[in-house]
């Protein structure tokens, strides 16, 4: 997930940026469904309910308010810069899951 604003920073021919998003696409289901098990095996079965909700707010809030930031951005900077940035953000994501530390008792 981390190359495809990347190469769509990096391309000009439409056709890869319709192969880019695709396979996007397929990780981004992966990672969804990945991120609610961990979610599940962390919360207590009787706030299961309130934590999905909140989740499921948080992310149908970021798919709002990042559309916008990044137009915003984009004028700011420039279409390809704002990708770049995106990329960069996403890499430290990344780099923020490989760091070790204290796991929580399951």
């Amino acid at each position: 997930m981390i190359f495809h604003p990347a190469l769509n920073a990096a391309t000009t021919r439409i056709e890869l940026v319709i192969l880019y998003a695709g396979l996007a696409g397929l990780f981004q289901g992966g990672l969804d469904l990945v991120f609610f098990d961990e979610l599940m095996k962390t919360v207590p079965a009787e706030y299961s309910a309130t934590f999905v909700s909140l989740a499921q707010s948080m992310q149908y809030f970021s798919m709002i308010l990042a559309p916008l930031l990044g137009t915003w951005l984009a004028n700011y900077i420039g279409l390809s810069g704002a990708l770049w940035l995106s990329a960069g953000l996403r890499l430290i994501g990344f780099l923020l899951f490989l760091r070790r530390g204290p796991r929580l008792a399951t």
